[in-house]
């Protein structure tokens, strides 16, 4: 038995939903093109928002079908996505608060990070943060990391600035 159902292919797989349907997991339903393997490859997007509405909005019917209302909306930072637009996705994360659905967002030690701050993935704690607390002001309701205490602190501060 499993309470929760990460998958990377966004659900498109008959099996997976079934399997999804028999357990009545939570599922995180993440955005991405492609697959793992490639998704990197000639990554455009005409409209990034409109193209994760529609991406969002077809598997929410999909889940629904298979009777899974208990979904968590992952923008899958790092995934199928340049920097310019895991950027635009963290500054803009209020957007996807439409579906009425928690946010998740995993930007722990990502690329992006590297890209920007030159440093290598153990040393992307700061950046990680950054983007983290940015998530959490735009409305994230979960945080992938790597950096568990860190990020509790993180969160102590964020919840104690709210409440001053």
């Amino acid at each position: 038995y499993f309470s929760i159902l990460n998958d990377v292919s966004g659900f498109s797989s008959a099996e997976m939903l079934e399997v999804a349907r028999d357990y009545k997991p939570t599922c995180v339903l993440m955005h991405a093109q492609k697959t793992p393997k490639d998704m990197q490859e000639n990554v455009f997007y005409h409209n990034l928002f409109d193209e994760m509405d529609r991406f969002f909005k077809e598997k929410l019917e999909v889940l629904e079908k298979y009777a899974l209302q208990d979904v968590i909306l992952d923008i899958g930072f790092g995934f199928a996505k340049l920097k310019e637009h895991n950027l635009a996705l963290i500054k803009h994360l209020s957007h996807f608060l439409k579906f009425k659905k928690p946010l998740l967002v995993g930007a722990s030690r990502k690329n992006t990070i590297g890209l920007i701050t030159g440093r290598e993935v153990q040393n992307r704690l700061a950046g990680t943060l950054s983007l983290h607390l940015m998530a959490l002001q735009n409305g994230a309701s979960i945080l992938r990391a790597h950096d568990i205490d860190e990020h509790i602190d993180l969160i102590k501060v964020f919840k104690s600035l709210e409440e001053a």
